[in-house]
């Protein structure tokens, strides 16, 4: 049991980094300064996507740790692998990797959770009014990096249909 929950834990840290990567842009510019015959280093990757060189180094390092993308020989040199970038670049990136987002978004509601799984007072809220307050309080702007912004919300399905919304429906209710 002990190496299974390491492993949930060390999953559980990849999906905050995939978050970031997708957030901040990282697999797009990575993409744009980057492929296996010329591979981009991590102040190549600093420059394009407008972070801090440690923060490239230890983002991509956690990457290919995670086996996301790929690296040179040396270590020193990274690229997204050709059947990747349709998945984890774009204006619409694979769910999975939408998916990744929920960790960070309920990890900003975890201690209020635990208070109201304690409170045997909490009026239970439909979810329609969960996902209604929690949209509202959580709506941001935010760039990949490729010439625009757009908004999103929290738990922003990016049209992935109705496995999306089942799932947003179900991580509600536990708030």
């Amino acid at each position: 049991m002990e190496s299974y929950l390491m492993e949930i834990a060390v999953k559980g840290a990849l999906a905050l980094s995939l978050s970031f990567g997708h957030e901040l842009g990282l697999f797009d510019a990575l993409a744009a300064v980057g492929n296996k015959d010329e591979p981009a280093t991590a102040l190549k990757l600093s420059e394009k996507a407008g972070i801090g060189l440690e923060f490239a180094k230890v983002w991509l390092n956690g990457m290919v740790n995670g086996k996301i993308i790929e690296v040179n020989k040396d270590g020193d040199k990274f690229w997204i692998a050709k059947e990747n970038l349709e998945a984890l670049t774009g204006d619409v990136p694979a769910a999975g990797l939408v998916y990744c987002r929920l960790d960070s978004m309920i990890s900003t509601r975890y201690k209020e959770a635990v208070e109201n799984a304690k409170d045997k007072t909490t009026v239970e809220k439909s979810p329609e009014e969960t996902e209604q307050k929690q949209f509202s309080e959580h709506e941001y702007v935010h760039s990949h990096g490729h010439g625009h912004s757009h908004r999103h919300q929290h738990g922003h399905g990016h049209g992935h249909g109705e496995h999306g919304k089942n799932l947003k429906e179900k991580l509600y209710n536990l708030f």
